[in-house]
């Protein structure tokens, strides 16, 4: 026995927990009165133990979803899973509400202890194309060889994770083809709203069939498998499949009709992908959305056949996604074996090595064109549009260019705008024709020629969504500089990120190829999820503890006018004088922390990031003003001093300002005084609150109830 302690149901601390070995060596009998002496529900109990046959070797794989399917109500079923985890010695979620000291979270940043965290041995990065597909043919045999010697198998998940743009899609879609091309019988249910591209020469249209997470659609009419939707419809009309449990019954049924409808014998491949799972992964409190959990359920059974083995079923199922570390250690550390295709994230070096460029060749490149793979999703987008020049040193064929220009334009001139820089009004759709024009000088590299339908002035493009920006300014010889001077921080998870505001406004044409790297590892910092420390998620990046200090010298010419376009009034100029004193501190290295003053929306921000500075910034949440009625200038600069003070001792950021956001009223000469007296603080309140949308402070979950409109939300 371990010298663990637990709790029992009457309350009594229960000493000498078992281990996971000793308890897989119990019969029915021994775990039946192991459970019984714990555990005050009797009669449950012995529903799994004696009417379910299930001994010690099994137990710790089952769940509540098991246990309610057995007739076990939902509470002596979270009763037991919460054991089950304690013998596995996982922390329960009651276990991770704990206060945090704050001598605790300083900690966590000592530079000379993080330093000796070393990166996981256990991830490969790939940066050649046929590692990863021979990787993922790995996922392929495994439960291959699993299904000829065992009627019941644990499943082989493979994993393509990364950052945005580096082409996960694209080497999922490729394994599809290599397995439809390759082997006799194989089905694709591609588990996402629309088609992905396909190359109709390899792959037999009856092949590919898109399935969403409970209900089989159709995307395309002309394809031949239209007969085949049209069968399932018949027999059980087109909703019916929304009333499906899960998707392990949705797969049972297309597999049985796919069968019958291509009269298949022996051995079905079916390749069951899901693309950008962190979507799925963030809503796991629905059962009908844990694809790992009811895949593995598909292919695995603790007792008798599993499915796949009664339908003759080689299941290989590939998750890619974007995940963050909370939902890799989820996916990792679940009892389902993994293969990792490639690394979470590629850094910018690897990225380029993966399209095919190098660094010497594209600083060279007769354009001025700087890219950032790091969540900002319109930029990668480009560059992987560019995927087939291998050599920005040769010129491409005209049909070469036409093609590229053409994807270009069907892919962004329906969502993108211009919005020109210095003050003017309207926003404007800018032409397909100047948007192929744009795309061809880039790619080309050749200047723009008379008769031109590209702007004389600076023009900034950026998606409806905020979600991609890049920076066009001609210059005088008929050549002109593209740039992606932006980061936003609404797109690192919905999180309140901690990000320095001068990496908001930074000029990308100054950037080092380390200073890549370190955003890299800063934003990896970020996004640590929660559960455990940052340390644990993330010790690549944490590893790389002096970016906390890393300083990027702004660009003397630059305008905030211009430049800041995280704060986007809905009419007119961008001006800062409403919510910051002084222009030029937003172009200082300051870290800013967003503080609401509201505990609700402050708690919310603390049960979404695990960060540490999160839960320091909480450690202020005493001190930000909490009286009705209006805030007076002195309310405020008090609350800014404590904090100031208590920040300043904890000695993590160099510089550090507050983003003071309230609903409550604050006169034009209070906040004057307030801004005047804290040099490093922005107001955010009810007077200036209508007049800005800010991408940067106002996004979702972070925004007052009565602001949450259609309008302004």
């Amino acid at each position: 026995m371990s010298s663990n302690v637990v709790v029992s149901s009457t309350g009594v601390p229960i000493p000498n927990l078992p281990t996971v070995e000793e308890v897989k060596g119990w019969s029915v009998k021994q775990l039946n009165g192991f459970l019984k002496s714990i555990l005050n529900i009797d009669n449950h109990i012995d529903t799994i133990t004696v009417s379910q046959e299930v001994d010690g070797s099994t137990f710790l794989d089952f769940t509540t979803t098991d246990f309610e399917r057995w007739g076990i109500p939902g509470g002596p079923s979270k009763r037991i899973e919460m054991l089950i985890s304690q013998i596995k010695g996982e922390q329960t979620a009651t276990g991770k509400k704990r206060k945090i000291e704050l001598s605790q979270i300083l900690q966590d940043f000592i530079p000379d202890e993080v330093n000796l965290v070393k990166k996981k041995s256990t991830i490969t990065e790939f940066v050649n194309r046929d590692d990863g597909l021979n990787a993922a043919f790995e996922v392929f045999i495994k439960n291959h060889e699993g299904r000829m010697s065992n009627q019941s198998q644990d499943t082989y998940f493979g994993l393509c994770f990364g950052g945005c743009g580096i082409g996960k899609t694209e080497l999922v879609t490729q394994f599809c083809m290599k397995m439809i091309k390759e082997y006799k019988n194989v089905l694709v249910l591609d588990l996402n709203n629309e088609f992905h591209s396909f190359d109709q020469n390899v792959c037999k249209d009856d092949q590919w069939l898109g399935l969403s997470l409970a209900t089989v659609y159709f995307g395309r009419r002309k394809l031949k498998l239209s007969a085949f939707i049209k069968t399932i419809s018949c027999n059980y009309g087109e909703e019916s499949l929304k009333a499906f449990d899960d998707v392990s019954e949705v797969l049972t049924l297309i597999v049985n009709h796919y069968r019958k409808w291509k009269c298949i014998e022996g051995t079905l491949c079916v390749v069951v992908w899901k693309d950008d799972y962190q979507t799925e992964m963030e809503q796991l409190s629905n059962p009908r959305l844990n694809v790992i959990k009811q895949l593995g359920n598909y292919n695995h059974s603790s007792i008798g056949t599993s499915i796949a083995a009664e339908q003759d079923v080689v299941l290989v199922p590939i998750l890619s996604g974007t995940f963050g570390g909370d939902v890799k250690k989820t996916i990792i550390e679940s009892r389902h074996s993994v293969k990792v295709l490639s690394t979470p994230p590629l850094s910018f070096d690897a990225s380029i090595r993966v399209l095919g460029i190098s660094k010497e060749v594209l600083e060279q490149s007769p354009f001025k064109l700087r890219i950032l793979i790091s969540d900002i999703g319109g930029v990668a987008r480009l560059l992987i549009d560019l995927r087939r020049m291998n050599d920005f040193t040769k010129p491409l064929e005209e049909r070469d260019v036409d093609s590229l220009g053409s994807q270009m334009v069907n892919r962004v001139s329906e969502c993108y705008s211009i919005v020109t820089p210095r003050g003017q009004q309207n926003i404007t759709t800018l032409p397909k024709s100047a948007l192929k024009e744009l795309i061809r000088c880039i790619i080309t590299g050749t200047s723009i020629y008379d008769g031109t339908q590209l702007p004389e002035t600076e023009v900034t493009y950026i998606d409806l969504n905020r979600h991609g920006i890049f920076h066009y300014r001609p210059l005088s010889n008929d050549q002109f500089v593209i740039t992606m001077p932006y980061i936003l921080l609404w797109k690192l998870n919905n999180e309140v990120a901690l990000l320095p505001l001068d990496l908001l406004t930074f000029p990308c044409q100054r950037w080092t190829w380390q200073d890549f790297e370190r955003l890299e590892a800063y934003l990896e910092t970020l996004r640590a999820g929660s559960g455990t420390t940052i340390k644990e998620q993330f010790p690549h990046a944490y590893a790389n503890a002096n970016v906390l200090k890393w300083k990027i010298e702004p660009c003397e010419q630059m305008s905030v006018e211009q430049e800041a376009v995280q704060c986007v009034p809905r009419t007119g100029t961008v001006d800062w004088t409403g919510i910051h004193s002084y222009n030029h501190y937003i172009l200082s290295s300051v870290v800013f922390l967003c503080h609401t003053g509201n505990p609700a929306i402050d708690s919310h921000s603390s049960r979404r990031s695990g960060s540490k500075y999160i839960r320091l910034l909480k450690q202020t949440k005493h001190f930000a003003p909490k009286t009705k009625g209006k805030i007076f200038s002195s309310e405020v600069i008090r609350w800014y001093n404590n904090a100031m003070e208590k920040f300043n001792n904890a000695r993590i950021f160099e510089s550090i300002g507050f983003i003071l956001f309230t609903n409550r009223d604050i006169s034009k000469i209070d906040r004057e005084k307030a801004l005047a007296a804290c040099p490093n603080l922005i107001i955010i309140c009810r007077d200036n609150l209508e007049n800005y949308m800010s991408h940067t402070f106002l996004y979702r979950g972070f925004v007052d109830e009565e602001y949450r409109d259609e309008e302004s939300a």
